[in-house]
């Protein structure tokens, strides 16, 4: 959304019916948001996307400690998250 003119576009489409968005926890839905470095990084249950600034995807990584993620940062050059299934830092 341009905040000077009012105009929007929609750039990503989350409509996938596969995604439960009921209630909390475990795997419902984008679970946090991160931005560095000309890309977004966006934690879903237990991947991690990366998009440019177009909202391209350039790189989805799985990894199984990624359990239930939530909570995501960009700190001096790395990437923080939660794992709720696992109660650890990533």
């Amino acid at each position: 959304m341009d905040l000077s003119t009012g105009e929007q576009k929609q750039l990503l489409s989350w409509d996938d019916p596969t995604i439960s968005w009921e209630g909390r926890g475990e795997e419902h839905g984008l679970r946090g948001i991160a931005f560095y470095n000309d890309h977004v990084y966006l934690a879903a249950s237990d991947e991690v996307y990366v998009l440019d600034c177009a909202f391209d995807l350039v790189d989805p990584f799985a990894n199984r400690y990624l359990g239930h993620c939530h909570e995501i940062d960009v700190y001096e050059d790395r990437l923080y998250l939660t794992s709720t299934q696992y109660d650890t830092a990533l």
